[in-house]
């Protein structure tokens, strides 16, 4: 599927139910290739999505998107959804779980087992409502970003056994998995970072950044020349 378009290749929207999306290649996308907004008790698996040299890319969006806007003909939060298997190349950001509805974020999803690549924003962004599981994922990049996993809002979220490779040459500061409370409404709570692997955090970053924070950081493994893990939160360490 390709789009020359400012909107999506797919959109699963208004409210749709128990659906499978699998084993499609997606190609460039003026908006996201594949969003869903709201959609409930979904799997989207086995997907390649790569952005193809030219075209425009809208830098706010994302290869896969779970979210809520009201332009989408559709009542309630997205949830209950899985993002399992999928190979992402080339977007702004990777996976995006958001809402522009502060008290409608979603919720129960799961993102596990995605290889995204290249992202020039962020790998993984979330501003959820609750349990959220980010793991098994492989995220690798030769252009820079402004994290590979980005948390605004979230309670109950594990991020374990990822595996983030920071092969950019460029300086640029920030934060490879970053947990910043930000936004109206947004909470962040119990966020469990355990068994991940983060590699390459150059001079000016931090491999693991954790405020307004609870929860566990356990098990992690961060190599590089930049800062390697903080927290200014009550983040627990061991």
């Amino acid at each position: 599927m390709t789009s020359a378009t400012s909107y999506n290749n797919l959109a699963v929207y208004g409210g749709v139910e128990y659906f499978r999306v699998t084993n499609n290649t997606f190609y460039n996308g003026g908006h996201s290739p594949l969003a869903m907004s709201p959609a409930r008790h979904g799997v989207v698996s086995n997907n390649v999505l790569k952005w193809r040299i030219g075209g425009s890319q809208d830098t706010d969006e994302g290869g896969i998107e779970v979210e809520f806007k009201p332009t989408h003909k559709g009542a309630g939060a997205s949830h209950d959804i899985v993002v399992n298997g999928n190979n992402i190349e080339g977007y702004a950001s990777g996976i995006m779980i958001r809402s522009t509805n502060d008290t409608l974020r979603p919720y129960s999803v799961v993102v596990s087992d995605n290889i995204i690549k290249d992202s020039t924003r962020y790998d993984i962004y979330l501003d959820a409502d609750r349990d959220i599981n980010i793991s098994g994922n492989v995220m690798t990049s030769a252009v820079a970003h402004t994290s590979s996993i980005a948390i605004n809002s979230g309670v109950r979220v594990s991020i374990s056994n990822n595996t983030i490779f920071c092969s950019s040459d460029t300086l640029l500061s920030g934060s490879t998995i970053n947990v910043d409370q930000s936004g109206v409404g947004a909470v962040i709570s119990s966020v469990d970072i355990t068994n991940n692997l983060v590699t390459g955090v150059n001079s000016a970053r931090t491999g693991i950044n954790a405020r307004t924070y609870s929860g566990v950081i356990s098990g992690n493994t961060v190599t590089g020349a930049g800062t390697l893990v903080s927290s200014t939160g009550i983040g627990v360490f061991n």
